[in-house]
């Protein structure tokens, strides 16, 4: 699914003529198969690798989703709508976003819980 999106954002990103992309995503398996061996995703990894190089080739890193509050609410926003497959462009952020994006403008820190072992 991962591989999808990126691939339709990329198509948005050349058709609306934008250079000096930047891509983060929270999937760490898509980094993965976009740098290394894909296995048996071979032919959508190949078509994303094609869509990089037409977007002039921006390097796709991983983050965690506390990294980047806006994707993560317009994400869940998406999956709670009935515009499933037909993506929204929005020029400024949209209503549902505004307090997470001041957040993001002003670098809160949002904390991460991992888990800890103590049996050493």
């Amino acid at each position: 699914m991962e591989g999808l999106v990126l691939i339709q954002g990329l198509k948005i990103a050349i058709q609306q003529n934008i250079r000096r992309l930047v891509v983060e995503t929270g999937c760490s398996a898509l980094v993965n198969m976009l740098t290394n061996d894909n296995g048996p995703y071979q032919n959508l990894i190949t078509d994303c690798r094609w869509m990089l190089t037409r977007a002039g080739e921006p390097q796709v890193t991983h983050i965690f989703r506390e990294a980047n509050g806006v994707a993560d609410v317009m994400a869940k926003n998406g999956s709670n709508s009935n515009f499933f497959g037909n993506p929204m462009l929005y020029f400024s952020p949209p209503p549902f976003v505004v307090s997470t994006f001041e957040l993001d403008k002003l670098g809160t820190l949002c904390p991460r819980k991992v888990p800890i072992c103590n049996n050493i």
